[in-house]
């Protein structure tokens, strides 16, 4: 048994240093996106995954995710970004991705309650058929009840057993104070989970120099203002760095280094 890991771990390494340089660009991508850094080991973790099951090497889970954004700061679009680029890549999914609202779960789990006939409504139907390959389910549009909510989410997977859906919940707890919860609920629909975490006074202190330092503009005795403007939210941050920016341009009241 012992030999047989070995074995395998060895396999998963040479299998997974294979990624294509455009994969690596995608994962680059995320490493190079400010407060999403540390998540790129977990979309390379996602992109070996999805190579290893396409070829055959692993035969559990699906690529569903669920991204739960415990931040203010909105950063959910540039990993729904990797995951298509990296699905579109492998030729798992052939499309772009779509949203799902509310209404369209309810619509879902009513006709299947109600056992609809559905030769009796073929043009209705194919209005609501979904064409994309991707579905984001965005949770700030759906039902507050959680048991609900599963109950909708799990037949809508099941009516599209080959597509690829990822749940998002970006109003900073919603539905899942933490990732476990999600995890918890939905642990037989989605093998993948990313949890966003509030961008640390750090990372904002770091945003903040990086900004000044990429326009090559420096502060005299600037310690004081970082520091009490680090302790904003980072979208009243990111409009501070440029209205001082501005004011550089046109009044001078930074001076130029380099």
């Amino acid at each position: 048994m012992e030999n047989n890991i070995i074995e395998f771990n060895q396999n998963y390494k040479r299998k997974s240093a294979r990624l294509s340089k455009k994969t690596e660009d995608i994962i680059k991508k995320v490493e190079n996106t400010f407060g999403l850094e540390k998540y790129a080991d977990t979309i390379r973790n996602y992109a070996e995954y999805v190579e290893l099951k396409k070829m055959g090497g692993l035969d559990y889970g699906s690529y569903n995710l669920l991204l739960v954004n415990k931040s203010a700061y909105k950063r959910t679009e540039p990993l729904i970004d990797a995951i298509r680029d990296i699905l579109k890549l492998e030729g798992i999914i052939n499309t772009g991705y779509t949203f799902i609202s509310r209404d369209d779960l309810n619509n879902e789990l009513e006709d299947k309650n109600k056992g609809r006939n559905k030769t009796k409504n073929k043009k209705e139907e194919v209005k609501k058929e979904i064409t994309e390959d991707l579905i984001i389910i965005d949770a700030k549009t759906l039902e507050t009840d959680l048991a609900r909510l599963k109950k909708e989410i799990v037949n809508y997977i099941d009516k599209y057993p080959n597509k690829v859906f990822i749940l998002v919940d970006d109003e900073s707890d919603r539905f899942f104070r933490a990732q476990g919860e999600a995890n918890i609920a939905f642990c037989d629909y989605f093998t993948w989970s990313i949890e966003i975490e509030q961008i640390s006074k750090e990372e904002k202190i770091k945003y903040i120099k990086d900004f000044f330092e990429s326009k090559r503009v420096k502060f005299k005795n600037c310690d004081t203002f970082i520091e009490n403007l680090s302790k904003e939210q980072f979208w009243i941050i990111t409009n501070e760095v440029k209205k001082v920016l501005l004011q550089y341009k046109t009044i001078n009241i930074i001076i130029l280094s380099y």
